[in-house]
């Protein structure tokens, strides 16, 4: 029993750490103080008596606020305390350079490596000269660029990709350094945390072991033999049976302790420091090596990542909305010019017309422009006549005038296209933005308690002649308790105009279902429709209803106008509009109405199958019956002409019982 509470006490401290350490805040804190910490074992790094720019580097590799700041003060303050001030007076300037460079070119994280390698290669020539070009010191001088330029992308690899590779190499640049720092403290660290990760890691494979004993070892010039004694640890430890911590952090500090007195290399304060390790192993949590413990992405943490991607698509929507209309050139001086390069330029009297009597042959040009430029091309007799008779190549001239005002009007409904397309895609970006921000914002928000039930009914005729309707409807709840009623008219009748109908609710019903904002859903299908090849619409009538509370919105694009009775008469609501796919100019949207339910009032949505006057009549006529009757009473009414389909979709709430 004693046995079994020993051992399962560091599992249940592990826990309860892990359990500290997930919210966001713990690793918000956890991340600022280890970058300042990080800061100061990178710059213990040297080469032939010459610190090396890894703690400079650092700050490349950080985004620039707050984080490249706190790794550049830990630079600094390590730079001095293992350099003093004339050894550090060099990293110290790259410190400086790099974080404003970080500052400038933090949108541009290609460029990291380039800025350091070519920021050190400038600062350390200064020193170069400085101290003289000997063969050491040029090694030196390359070592530093080399450096500078690599550093950054491993570090950022290993910060923001977690990549294991680049994870190894961070670690173990950041043990050597730890055995560099303050020695001969800064040695007894780094064999205790060598040891930690050793006991944390052995279920993950040798290599996290090897990388920890090579860093002792190179820390200290290869003389604790430390890489054999870990490995030899680890082996043994995969011969167990029971794989827990305890017994791991015993077999792995017992063979590092036979390993040494067998080498004659043993230290009873290394071993002491390794014994410390090996027990802090037991029960600090590295959820990055032991994948199957690895704690889920918690919801606030999942919040967070929703509203960096929302703000990054809001930039990129602003950007393309600062960007101005492409300037429209003056185009008659275009279309005139070309004409006169082509034509002009080898006549005999180009010198007399455009210099001599170049006053008059302006007049005379724009006297024929604004008739030219209404009709969309010239006549002989735009021209007048003093310009007829002098001009020696007149049909030559008025046929590279209509020529270029044909490649002028095409490059106008080029920019058109431009601008227009621009406009769908930034306001894509913008429904991006909002759509993930609203992840984050209702991601906990409660489900209100369903007060009222729909009762519906569904009403239809073809057009005569025809057997497949055009008009698509169906019906769905989200999982806020919203309750959705969509409506969409292809364009045309029959087989066609059932297919574009069909693609309009399946395109929207998908994005109301996953969370989309009715309206930026609509939006997002005027757009397509746009985009398209060919002339191509569906109407849409969409009603978002609360069930909680009995009222909602109703959304028309389009459509036929929808009616509500209720005991105060017959309320006609919308009007004629273009449907979706005629512009995305602000104006061109889908009109709301607010409207309520909770009262047992009816709602009818009608496709453009019905005649407005007469349908009227028949719903302030209808008297009692239920939904059913009411619908099939519109569709019965469609009339014997029949040169439309009719749908109609008549929804009235009840209150529940246990409300």
């Amino acid at each position: 029993m004693i046995a079994t509470t020993v051992f399962a006490a560091p599992a249940r401290l592990k826990d309860r750490l892990r359990h500290l350490g997930a919210g966001p805040k713990a690793r918000t804190l956890l991340e600022y103080a280890a970058l300042p910490a990080a800061g100061l074992l990178l710059s213990s790094m040297s080469l032939a008596g010459r610190p090396l720019p890894l703690a400079a580097a650092l700050i490349l590799a950080l985004p620039p606020w707050p984080r490249a700041p706190l790794a550049a003060l830990g630079a600094g303050a390590g730079y001095l305390l293992q350099w003093g001030w004339q050894g550090a007076l060099e990293p110290l300037c790259l410190t400086v350079l790099f974080l404003v460079a970080a500052a400038l070119f933090h949108d541009t994280p290609a460029l990291a490596g380039w800025l350091g390698a070519g920021l050190s290669a400038a600062v350390g020539l200064l020193f170069l000269f400085a101290r003289g070009p000997a063969l050491p010191e040029l090694l030196c001088y390359a070592a530093g660029v080399t450096t500078a330029g690599a550093a950054p992308g491993l570090l950022r690899r290993a910060l923001e990709d977690r990549l294991p590779s680049a994870c190894m190499a961070a670690g173990l640049l950041l043990a050597v350094g730890l055995t560099g720092t303050l020695p001969p403290f800064g040695g007894y660290l780094a064999t205790a945390g060598a040891f930690a990760v050793c006991v944390s890691s052995a279920r993950a494979g040798m290599l996290p072991t090897l990388l920890c004993g090579l860093a002792l070892d190179l820390g200290t010039g290869f003389a604790g033999g430390w890489t054999p004694a870990l490995a030899a640890g680890a082996l043994l430890c995969r011969l167990l049976r029971k794989n827990s911590a305890p017994l791991r952090a015993l077999v792995i500090w017992s063979a590092a302790l036979v390993w040494q007195l067998l080498a004659g290399q043993a230290q009873g304060v290394a071993l002491a420091c390794a014994a410390l390790g090996a027990g802090l192993g037991t029960v600090l949590p590295f959820p990055w090596f032991d994948r199957e413990q690895a704690p889920p992405l918690s919801a606030p943490d999942s919040r967070g990542r929703l509203r960096r991607v929302s703000r990054v698509f809001a930039a990129m929507h602003r950007q393309l909305e600062g960007i101005p209309p492409a300037a429209c050139p003056s185009e008659m001086a275009d279309i005139y010019d070309f004409a006169a390069e082509q034509v002009c330029r080898m006549c005999v009297r180009n010198k007399t017309c455009w210099q001599e009597q170049g006053e008059s042959t302006y007049l005379d040009l724009c006297a024929a422009g604004q008739a030219m430029m209404q009709r969309g091309m010239v006549l002989r007799e735009d021209f007048p006549p003093a310009f007829q008779e002098r001009c020696c190549h007149m049909e030559g001239f008025i046929t590279a005038v209509n020529q270029e005002l044909d490649a002028n009007l095409y490059r106008r409904q080029l920019r058109s296209r431009l601008q227009e397309s621009r406009r769908i895609l930034s306001d894509q970006y913008l429904f991006f933005s909002r759509f993930l921000q609203r992840l984050a914002e209702e991601a906990d928000r409660p489900v209100p308690a369903p007060q009222f039930a729909p009762e519906l009914a569904v009403g239809s005729a073809c057009k005569r002649g025809q057997e497949i309707s055009g008009d698509r409807g169906c019906t769905f709840r989200d999982r806020w308790g919203n309750f959705y009623v969509l409506l969409c008219d292809g364009m045309g009748t029959g087989a066609e105009a059932r297919q574009e109908s069909d693609r309009a609710v399946h395109m929207l019903s998908g994005l109301l279902e996953a969370g989309v904002a009715p309206d930026a859903a609509m939006e997002l299908l005027n757009g397509y429709y746009v985009l398209q090849e060919h002339t191509v619409f569906s109407t849409v009538d969409l009603l978002q209803l609360s069930l909680a509370t009995g009222t909602g919105v109703l959304y028309k694009w389009g459509a036929a106008p929808s009616y509500r009775k209720s005991e105060d008469g017959v309320e006609k609501i919308g009007t004629a509009s273009p449907p979706p796919g005629y512009s995305v100019e602000s104006h061109h949207t889908a009109e709301q109405f607010k409207l309520s339910l909770r009262g047992g009032e009816t709602l009818v949505l009608l496709s453009d199958g019905a005649c407005s006057a007469e349908t009227e009549g028949r719903i302030t006529g209808f008297q009692g019956g239920t939904v059913r009757d009411l619908a099939g009473y519109l569709a019965a009414g469609a009339g014997s002409e029949g040169e439309d389909d009719l749908t109609a979709i008549v929804l009235r709430l009840r209150r529940e019982v246990s409300a």
